[in-house]
This record gives C-alpha cells, structure tokens and sequence, in this order.
C-alpha cells in the first residue's frame, strides 16, 4: 500500500508581506490589504491556519465579512462576479490562490 504525499505547507513572512501590497482579491480595493487564508481549500483545520501560499489579499471589511459570514456570503456581497454553485467558486479561489504564488514566484526571479 503506498501512502498518500503529505500536503506541502507554505510558511513566508515574505510572501504574507507581499500579498498585503496586492489589492483585495474580492472588492478591488487598495492596499494596504489583509491576508485571508482560504480555509474552503481544505488544509486547515481546528486550530490549523491552512498553507500561506492558499491566501489571498483582502480589505479589512472583506476579511471581516470571511471570518463573520463565510465565504459564500463574502463573494456574493462584495464580488461582481456570479458563481452558479459553491463549487464554482471553490475552484475560483483555488484558481486566485495559485495565481498569485505564481506571479510571486516569478516576482523574485
């Protein structure tokens, strides 16, 4: 029986600081923003913070509407964008997510 690969975890100052220059992910607002670790991915937990590289920058009333409201709530208030179901928008969040590791990556280079 082969085990499963562990889930590699992404812990950066770095990349925490530079997503708080980016705008919000959600609204579009200006920075200076929040980093918003997307706990929908699936690899947080109780207590657990999920990877940094599964973030996203937000503003301050964003990020306040995420950890009040979920992120169903979040999307459908702040977001011009219309997802037909919640799986619509997981897979749009994990797009955003790997999308700014990207361009961070390609940023240091």
């Amino acid at each position: 029986m082969t085990p499963y690969p562990k889930h590699k975890y992404l812990r950066s100052e770095k990349y925490k600081s530079w997503l708080r220059e980016k705008r919000c992910a959600v609204c579009g607002a200006y920075p200076p923003s929040e980093v918003m670790h997307q706990r929908v991915l699936g690899h947080g937990g109780t207590g657990i913070k999920p990877p940094d590289n599964e973030s996203l920058p937000g503003c301050s009333k964003c990020h306040k509407i995420e950890q009040q409201h979920g992120y169903m709530r979040l999307w459908e208030e702040q977001s011009l964008i219309t997802f037909r179901t919640k799986y619509d928008l997981k897979d749009h969040i994990k797009t955003l997510c790997e999308g700014y590791f990207k361009l961070w990556i390609s940023s240091k280079k």
